[in-house]
């Protein structure tokens, strides 16, 4: 067994590391080790780790702020009350698909409006719905029977990893019943006993539950509705303090985790699940170029029409990779703005 020094110098690093956590008031600033010739201080905080990936941070912390208040018509006390620690986290936690939620938090998706705003050959037209244009909002509010599925999903899910983190049932509610109602286009009251939270997400954008912007207030009414137990040891409070503070960055995580599953949705309809859907949404984008092509066609010099079939009907019947390599090869050639003969 360990010598008696031994078992007390673990026993003094466990009761240092209880006191640290419990009692030890946080200093921003580190004392300076007599060695250490510099020490690296931003906005009176002390940095100690990942020095660059920090002044790279704060360098563009103060451009991203301004963008994000423009972006979203946010007041400063309006973007210093989201939780961005959750938000941090989050992406960490789907590094894989960041991309993606980069674009879905700033509104800058691929969707088929904006696609079709840059080149007409792509639709408009929501895939889901085959309705609506696809609007950043559409993407996420629209009513497809896929999409209202994805909602059950999504709502069932945070519903459960709510339920794991002993959740105040009436808090779960009130989240689920804001996220719903926000997907539904439906009116959202910021009445009752979360009023703080209400009001503040309100301010916000409730369509921002969604792209990671939450309150804090949602933080502090789970908290201050969490039940206690009435009997915990020590190393018992410690785990349950701590798995509280990480409540609301897992389920922004759990959010986001369903979010990237409408997005796989989205582009299966978009662009086909399976060898033929495929075929036939590329056939349909192609169609679109060559109509373009051919309804231009008296503008081209006899030269360049001479590239053309008889009609737009015959080159149609041609097949899709056919298509496709007539197009890579003589588009360029129709593009140009062509003198007479």
């Amino acid at each position: 067994g360990l010598s008696l020094e031994a078992r007390l110098n673990i026993e003094a690093d466990k009761l240092a590391t209880e006191y640290l956590k419990e009692q030890a008031q946080h200093l921003p600033i580190a004392m300076l080790f007599p060695t250490a010739k510099c020490q690296l201080i931003i906005n009176e905080k002390s940095i100690t780790r990942n020095i660059p990936q920090s002044i790279r941070f704060e360098a563009g912390s103060i451009g991203i702020r301004t963008y994000l208040m423009e972006r979203n018509l946010w007041h400063e006390t309006t973007l210093d009350d989201i939780n961005w620690d959750a938000h941090g986290a989050s992406h960490s936690s789907h590094s894989s698909n960041r991309c993606y939620l980069i674009k879905l938090c700033h509104r800058h998706l691929p969707l088929g409006q904006t696609l079709h705003r840059r080149n007409h050959k792509y639709s408009p037209t929501c895939p889901g719905c085959r309705r609506e244009p696809e609007t950043q909002e559409h993407y996420l509010q629209c009513e497809a029977p896929s999409r209202i599925t994805w909602r059950l999903q999504l709502l069932t899910s945070l519903r459960q990893q709510m339920a794991n983190l002993n959740t105040d049932p009436n808090l779960q509610e009130a989240i689920l019943h804001c996220i719903d109602s926000a997907l539904a286009g439906r009116y959202i009251t910021t009445t009752g006993p979360f009023r703080a939270a209400l009001v503040a997400q309100a301010r916000i954008g409730w369509l921002g539950m969604l792209r990671g912007y939450w309150t804090n207030e949602w933080q502090k009414a789970y908290e201050r509705t969490y039940v206690v137990p009435a009997e915990e040891d020590r190393k018992e409070r410690n785990k349950r303090t701590l798995t509280m503070t990480r409540w609301q960055r897992r389920i922004l995580q759990n959010t986001w985790g369903t979010i990237i599953k409408l997005w796989t949705t989205r582009n299966e309809e978009r662009h086909g699940w399976d060898k033929e859907s495929r075929e036939s949404a590329r056939r349909e984008v192609l169609h679109i170029e060559l109509a373009d092509i051919y309804d231009k066609k008296h503008q081209y010099p006899v030269r360049v029409q001479r590239l053309l079939r008889g009609s737009y009907e015959q080159h149609i019947q041609e097949t899709v990779t056919k298509i496709a390599d007539w197009l890579d090869c003589y588009k360029g050639t129709f593009a140009i703005t062509w003198s007479p003969d």
